[in-house]
């Protein structure tokens, strides 16, 4: 384990390439600060090197399943903003909810027990399938990446990164309901393709087991 004064010098002492400064600015602008802390400490200490990361931040499926989410998150929080803006200007009575579009944390502060566990479950699972695509290995990564995301991986394992620090989720994360905000992963495309689904059926399974599980909540 490196001294504070030890880590200080060799950062004084690296040599910073053209190269990796888009995968520098990737974690400077991505990454937690205690992400980013240990991934430079491995990074001093010869356990890992910047390039190693050329893979993982660019071009993969966790790079697509972050995109999609985001866009769809920003869709989602419009219409229901717009939605309930609408429902407390009528005064006719009449029940606009927004339950149908998805769950926002914010309604689980009220005393619905099974609706936040119901919500914490499914974001999880949420999580594990972006952590999984962001560290599974493919033919055509070098022995070098399969050595950063098994690193990355037994970390994460360990407790010594946390995957929250590692995935890049917006903070008031909407579970989405209808079909039109279902982000599809690799398994969903996997089985879509098996089962010769179009992508808005395979949607529309996602969205229905979500709301199974919500019936009753």
């Amino acid at each position: 384990m490196m001294t504070t004064s030890d880590f200080l010098n060799k950062i004084d002492d690296m040599i910073f390439y053209e190269d990796d400064y888009d995968i520098w600015m990737n974690l400077l602008n991505n990454a937690e600060d205690k992400f980013f802390v240990k991934v430079l400490e491995e990074i001093l200490e010869g356990n890992l090197y910047i390039s190693d990361f050329k893979r993982i931040f660019a071009g993969s499926s966790y790079e697509e399943l972050i995109r999609q989410n985001i866009l769809n998150q920003d869709k989602l929080t419009k219409e229901l903003s717009r939605l309930i803006a609408f429902r407390n200007s009528t005064d006719d009575g009449l029940d606009f909810s927004s339950r149908s579009l998805g769950i926002a944390k914010p309604d689980m502060i009220l005393e619905n027990n099974a609706l936040r566990t119901i919500y914490d479950n499914v974001l999880n699972d949420i999580k594990e399938d972006a952590l999984y695509q962001l560290l599974a290995t493919v033919n055509t990564d070098s022995e070098i990446i399969r050595q950063a995301k098994l690193r990355i991986f037994n970390a994460v394992k360990d407790g010594i990164i946390n995957k929250e620090e590692l995935l890049l989720f917006v903070r008031s994360f909407i579970i989405p309901i209808d079909y039109r905000y279902q982000t599809l992963d690799i398994s969903d495309k996997n089985f879509m393709l098996e089962h010769n689904l179009t992508e808005d059926e395979m949607k529309k399974m996602k969205a229905l087991a979500i709301f199974m599980r919500t019936k009753g909540a």
